[in-house]
């Protein structure tokens, strides 16, 4: 795991972990969930920490977040768990993510620069229109 990404991953920590604690409680991670719009029940979440807690606290540690960050594999999601993703980021359902719907997603998750946004789409936009469609976003995850 390169320096670059632990770095991601613990400003990621850092964005949810709104109290201050060093640690998420359920709250926290349903109130990040919402903000990316994936949505979780309490009882979701409850079973993501039980999953997750090896301290028994009861809450997710840093490194605890880190392991289970980590361990989450998009070879993980189904097919049906990635256009659940595309439809609940495609805010307009235009069948497209467009830029703006891009950008309030990775806002919310870390800090991206315009120009970053940018060039990421440009990845992933292979038809070059400036969106990106399901397939692009499946062909994204190795599907």
């Amino acid at each position: 795991m390169s320096e670059n990404f632990k770095k991601n991953v613990k400003a990621l920590f850092c964005k949810m972990d709104k109290d201050g604690s060093n640690n998420l409680n359920i709250e926290e991670i349903k109130e990040f969930l919402n903000m990316v719009h994936l949505p979780c029940s309490d009882a979701d979440v409850a079973d993501y920490i039980v999953k997750h807690d090896t301290s028994g606290d009861e809450m997710i540690s840093l490194d605890e977040f880190m392991v289970a960050f980590c361990k989450k594999n998009t070879k993980d999601l189904s097919k049906d768990d990635l256009e659940g993703m595309f439809r609940k980021f495609d805010t307009d359902n235009s069948g497209y993510l467009e830029k703006e719907e891009v950008r309030h997603v990775l806002y919310r998750c870390k800090d991206f620069t315009e120009d970053k946004v940018d060039k990421d789409l440009e990845k992933v936009d292979t038809s070059g229109d400036g969106k990106v469609s399901l397939a692009e976003f499946m062909k994204m995850f190795g599907r």
